[in-house]
């Protein structure tokens, strides 16, 4: 036990910024519930910057964890389209008794995997050529992580890297750049 005790201390995880999911457990269980079961349910969710809030009929195929922030990837009836929830703006869930099976050929996997963090283009299948040069003062930073599994750094003169990488959607690449 103290060897064990010892061991706990020595390693400290600290996450960066993420919300706090407490006031929404019986969100994240009744989806987790839909997910695991294939159930229909019955969303209201409130997008970013609006206020009103849509109900959806949604059949949830995954729930992932992106940069602090929860989500809920499934096709919503409603739009007639794949769909991608932030679990803290969805204001109500119910589960309904139907069914459905996952579309032929879904991999979430390779659903996120081009793209940079969890947004992509509405476009199937449209990827971005991104390049971005950093000056010397952040190179170091760049070159010490692995930001996405397609990327590429060239040494700029003066000190500077550029990384170039192929993405599903610039919304996460833009807000990470800013």
């Amino acid at each position: 036990i103290e060897h064990v005790e010892r061991a706990r201390r020595a390693l400290l995880a600290k996450p960066g910024p993420c919300k706090n999911y407490g006031r929404h457990v019986r969100t994240v269980e009744a989806l987790q519930q839909a997910v695991a079961e294939r159930r229909l349910v019955d969303v209201a969710y409130r997008a970013y910057g609006r206020t009103k809030v849509d109900r959806h009929p949604y059949r949830p195929y995954l729930m992932t964890w992106s940069d602090g922030t929860l989500y809920v990837m499934g096709h919503s009836d409603l739009r007639r389209s794949l769909r991608t929830f932030a679990l803290d703006r969805v204001q109500s869930v119910r589960l309904r008794e139907e069914r459905f099976e996952l579309p032929a050929g879904f991999d979430g996997d390779a659903l996120l995997g081009e793209s940079f963090g969890i947004w992509r283009d509405d476009g199937a299948g449209r990827v971005h050529e991104v390049r971005i040069d950093f000056a010397r003062e952040a190179a170091q930073r760049v070159r010490e992580r692995q930001w996405h599994p397609t990327q590429r750094l060239r040494r700029l003169p003066g000190g500077g890297v550029r990384l170039e990488m192929r993405v599903a959607g610039l919304e996460d690449v833009m807000r990470w750049v800013l």
